[in-house]
């Protein structure tokens, strides 16, 4: 079953040991500890913050509502972000969304500001950052090879860096 929320602020611990979905229409705040289990977090309102003075894991979460998001602490999802037709802003608080796991997207929905994940060692590895500004912007990073594996954080900005022209860069790309 779900359980809808207006706001939640955890101030102890909450654990969802039992993996009981969650359907929130309004702020998530964890100035304490969350645990999760194996449920999925659906963020659905209009303007929400996802913050709090604790980072939060989840384990899967959707972005949906009338909305974006808005992060006030750094996130991480486990599994599988699924943006429904709205962003998370990342960007306004300079915070992280770290995905462990994939980004499901519709034709709309990235994350403006910094997203985060992990690059595994190997041959012929090929990541796609779901980011932009305004716009969706993706980033796509090709590794011919990695020796040892580990994250990569990944941001797009409005306009050029002022060293544009002076870099190994295609400006025009």
């Amino acid at each position: 079953g779900t359980f809808k929320f207006n706001n939640i602020t955890i101030t102890g611990v909450l654990s969802n040991a039992s993996g009981k979905n969650f359907s929130i229409a309004g702020n998530w705040l964890n100035n304490g500890s969350y645990t999760a289990g194996n449920e999925t977090i659906t963020f659905n309102g209009s303007s929400q913050t996802i913050g709090g003075s604790a980072s939060t894991v989840f384990n899967h979460l959707n972005i949906a509502g009338t909305a974006d998001k808005t992060l006030g602490n750094d996130i991480t999802v486990n599994n599988i972000l699924t943006l429904i037709s709205r962003n998370i802003d990342a960007n306004a608080n300079s915070k992280t969304v770290y995905v462990k796991g994939s980004v499901a997207r519709t034709t709309i929905g990235h994350i403006v500001g910094n997203l985060k994940k992990d690059i595994p060692s190997g041959t012929s590895v090929t990541k796609l950052f779901e980011v932009g500004t305004l716009n969706y912007s993706p980033v796509i990073i090709d590794f011919s090879t990695i020796t040892t594996g580990g994250s990569l954080t990944i941001r797009t900005d409005n306009g050029d860096n002022s060293n544009i022209g002076t870099s190994i860069l295609n400006a025009s790309r």
